[in-house]
């Protein structure tokens, strides 16, 4: 018997009505279209509504609170929720401030519809991965890493910051 999969919600920001309506138009058969007109408004829902929210497709400039402050915003309270900035901003400045504030891809307006929705699927599949993979290397009861996972992550940080001293403990309980 063939479940179907309730349709992933994603949150459309852009201060252009104009551009909202063509884009919940254009994703409205693959996802639950919410919308947003400004960074303020989005991060009101993200906060009522974030562990529902599959991805965020974020305008960068926009009144009221434009796109890299919604980027600030999420950093600071940790969120992983992927965002896919779109910009009419065609310059390698705009697109490296805002993967540095933590975009999880970028695409110029204007865009093509299928190379968005590629890009859209790929930063959901990636999240969705990569939360399947950190359930699998924690304990589900005390949501401490794994032995393996435990190893894995030190011998990384180790090799990567071979300029600290570090000291280690290990207790086996």
């Amino acid at each position: 018997m063939n479940q179907v999969q309730p349709k992933r919600i994603i949150l459309v920001v852009d201060d252009q009505e104009i551009d909202r309506d063509i884009l919940s138009t254009l994703l409205e058969s693959d996802y639950k279209v919410l919308t947003a007109a400004n960074g303020r408004q989005a991060l009101d829902m993200i906060d009522r509504k974030e562990s529902m929210l599959a991805a965020v497709l974020l305008d960068l400039i926009m009144p009221v609170m434009d796109g890299y402050e919604v980027l600030q915003h999420l950093k600071e309270k940790g969120s992983d929720l992927p965002v896919l900035v779109m910009s009419q901003e065609n310059s390698e400045e705009s697109e490296l401030r805002a993967l540095t504030s933590g975009a999880s891809d970028f695409v110029v307006k204007p865009y093509h519809a299928s190379v968005l929705k590629h890009r859209l699927q790929r930063v959901i599949e990636m999240h969705e991965a990569s939360k399947k993979i950190d359930v699998l290397q924690r304990d589900e009861v005390t949501g401490l890493y794994t032995k393996v996972a435990f190893a894995e992550h030190a011998a990384r940080i180790l090799h990567e910051q071979t300029d600290k001293e570090w000291n280690m403990i290990a207790v086996d309980i």
